[in-house]
């Protein structure tokens, strides 16, 4: 499934749909983004308990402001960006950090010579 907003291009769309895609179209939320719980309630009623949100800093950010992110599995490569590089999380953040969420029952493993971070979010 790919989801978009309702004003996406006709004609990729209908190329996702030609390759086989579910194309779901959202109206938009405050930003540029579909409206992520019209999103996940359109999930819900559908019966899908698990989803993974694959597409950079500022579409996870976009859930994690939104307060919609309950675990996650973040990959860490061995490499320094610096600069104010990417970030694994973008959005709005927090300005304290006792306002962060935390990671409960979190585990770290080694893939290769990258590190995947995994565990449960509370806020508080």
């Amino acid at each position: 499934m790919v989801v978009a907003q309702q004003t996406a291009s006709p004609v990729s769309v209908e190329k996702l749909r030609d390759a086989g895609c579910e194309v779901l179209l959202l109206g938009p939320d405050s930003s540029v983004r579909p409206h992520l719980t019209a999103l996940l309630d359109e999930l819900g009623r559908r019966r899908w308990t698990n989803i993974l949100v694959e597409g950079g800093a500022g579409v996870f950010g976009s859930f994690f402001d939104q307060g919609l992110v309950d675990e996650a599995h973040v990959y860490i490569a061995p490499c320094v960006v610096g600069g104010g590089g990417p970030s694994p999380v973008g959005g709005e953040g927090v300005a304290l950090l006792a306002r962060a969420a935390r990671l409960l029952d979190w585990q770290v493993e080694f893939i290769g010579a990258d590190v995947c971070c995994r565990g449960l979010f509370t806020r508080p």
